[in-house]
């Protein structure tokens, strides 16, 4: 097999491994619906799941500032919740909730935080 014969092999084979990303669900926030409807179709759901990885997108934008974050959310079902927030690719803050705890820090304000939820409600 000569050179120019691997190298359309090499091509072929990279266009059929690579797959697009799928888009389960895209939508915009609206006002039409309650917080009252929104509670109940949040429970009407059905969560059977061991463990999620979910990444968002996620946009602010009010007179003075519009801002554009990537989120990374791990969950393990009844044991713990990861949250990575990126900006332009730089980790800009990172949380850890399980059950008895919260960590987290923010590395543009260099604050961090550890401690149970009756700290975090006062």
């Amino acid at each position: 097999m000569n050179f120019k014969h691997l190298v359309v092999l090499f091509a072929f084979a990279t266009m059929v491994s690579c797959k697009s990303k799928a888009v389960i669900s895209e939508a915009t926030a609206t006002k039409s619906m309650s917080a009252e409807k929104v509670i109940d179709n949040h429970y009407d759901t059905k969560k059977d799941f061991r463990t999620a990885y979910i990444k968002a997108d996620v946009g602010y934008k009010d007179d003075k500032q519009s801002l554009n974050v990537t989120a990374d959310i791990r969950i393990k079902k009844n044991e713990q919740i990861l949250l990575s927030v990126r900006f332009f690719g730089i980790t800009m803050a990172k949380a850890l909730i399980t059950p008895k705890e919260v960590k987290y820090y923010e590395k543009s304000g260099n604050k961090y935080f550890e401690g149970d939820y009756t700290t975090l409600s006062k």
